[in-house]
């Protein structure tokens, strides 16, 4: 009962963070009997999360045994399918075991239930796959090696976020074909670690083919920074807008990682001009995906008459939506600082505390409409819906503001410094010639 409750309650907070959760092949997850699914680690708590909301049976995690660490704790993760481990780098949390814990992935896959392990072991906000662990090849051999299941299928799964920590960005999901441990199940019973070796590398090899060929977190970085000033386009017209971005990340990643291995002495000047761009469209408050329009009277009129009567009719919803959204909004942003110190926490931190202090503020507000206004009934209801419904207004409504400012700071440049905008696409092409 806890943890559908908390399942339904997350699943909610989710889908207000990200903007679109995407999963492909999902089919793929409704395989019968006993089930591992494999998956990348880059945001922390958010990526369990996530996992659960796809798998609409309950599922069990292999959560780091830190977590674990008071009496209280374990009895509360463990009913919600948590199961502890200790991991080398943090040392043994007193009342765990791993045997025991071990124990509990082999119940719950004799059961015919699904086990969620990330074999990275660790997670970091980046789109590369670090050396995976050789434990969950362990665990599904052995399982075969104990004789209640004839089979365990394990299923590899990709995260690909747009932007992980951030509000509102996206997240893609591939589900990957089938693994089939039984291949490596005789040589696991004469040799134990070179068969876990073996099925750990095939883990690898089919996670990579889910993932974005990212080398580091720099490169991640530097592609995001590319994909912003040259404001590219996919070639694949098929790809809906959130596969277009994840096919753009990796079609820049596999540009760069050829220029590494080919044309090394190249990096320093796409660096350069990235900054170059970016600085200058920052500095005249100018989106790129403006530079490639030319100027035209008929559509400067047509665009002020559309962003009059946007500012004219979303300006009301958009104060409604401001009012009862900014002190939890800013709440959040002034307590993260002080609470997160790596990135990979940010986006699950700031869902639980967006749990409790958005329905605080509104339950607020509903009181406070009772009190002046006498509010009841239905219109209580209403006025509750319209809180967060207008509060997302609200932040897509300044972003349309900032894109409309963008757009006249260009109309004005078109006419009056033409030159500063003949060189900066004068340099997105030469940043092109580079990459592509």
């Amino acid at each position: 009962m806890l943890y559908r409750f908390l399942k339904i309650l997350l699943g909610i907070a989710i889908r207000f963070y990200y903007s679109e959760i995407r999963i492909k092949h999902k089919e793929r997850l409704r395989q019968p009997g006993a089930k591992i699914i494999i998956a990348n680690h880059p945001n922390t708590l958010m990526d369990a999360w996530i996992i659960g909301q796809l798998c609409k049976e309950p599922i069990y995690f292999m959560t780091k045994g830190t977590f674990f660490n008071t009496k209280w704790k374990r009895s509360l993760l463990m009913k919600l399918g948590l199961i502890p481990i200790n991991r080398a780098t943090d040392g043994r949390t007193k009342g765990v075991s791993n045997q025991a814990s071990f124990e509990l992935c082999y119940e719950v896959l004799e059961k015919g239930k699904t086990l969620v392990v990330f074999p990275e072991g660790n997670s970091f906000l980046e789109r590369q796959l670090r050396d995976l662990k050789s434990g969950t090849a362990r665990i599904a051999l052995e399982i075969l090696k104990r004789g209640k299941v004839d089979k365990v299928t394990i299923i590899p799964m990709g995260l690909i976020y747009t932007r992980g920590e951030k509000f509102r960005s996206s997240v893609l999901s591939y589900v990957g074909e089938n693994i089939d441990p039984s291949p490596y199940f005789e040589e696991y019973k004469t040799d134990p670690t070179k068969a876990s070796k073996k099925l750990t590398e095939v883990f690898r090899v089919e996670l990579e083919k889910l993932l974005v060929d990212s080398k580091s977190r720099e490169q991640d970085e530097l592609v995001d920074e590319i994909i912003e000033v040259l404001d590219i386009e996919s070639e694949n017209e098929n790809f809906d807008p959130l596969e277009n971005k994840v096919d753009l990340v990796r079609k820049t990643h596999r540009a760069l990682n050829q220029i590494y291995v080919h044309e090394p002495w190249k990096i320093e000047r796409v660096q350069q001009l990235v900054q170059s761009i970016k600085w200058r469209l920052d500095k005249m408050e100018i989106n790129a995906n403006l530079l490639d329009n030319k100027f035209k009277p008929k559509r400067t009129i047509i665009h002020f008459m559309e962003s009059f009567i946007t500012v004219l009719v979303g300006f009301p919803i958009f104060v409604f939506g401001f009012i009862h959204n900014v002190i939890p909004f800013q709440f959040t942003n002034l307590i993260m600082p002080s609470l997160v110190k790596e990135i990979e926490y940010y986006a699950p931190i700031a869902v639980l505390i967006g749990i409790v202090t958005y329905p605080l503020t509104y339950v607020g507000f509903l009181f406070l409409g009772d009190y002046f206004f006498g509010i009841q009934g239905w219109w209580k209801l209403l006025y509750f819906f319209l809180m967060p419904a207008t509060g997302l207004f609200a932040y897509y409504f300044i972003q349309k503001i900032q894109r409309i400012a963008s757009r006249w700071n260009f109309e004005v440049l078109s006419q009056s410094d033409k030159e500063k905008i003949y060189s900066l696409n004068a340099d997105r092409e030469a940043l092109k010639k580079l990459l592509f």
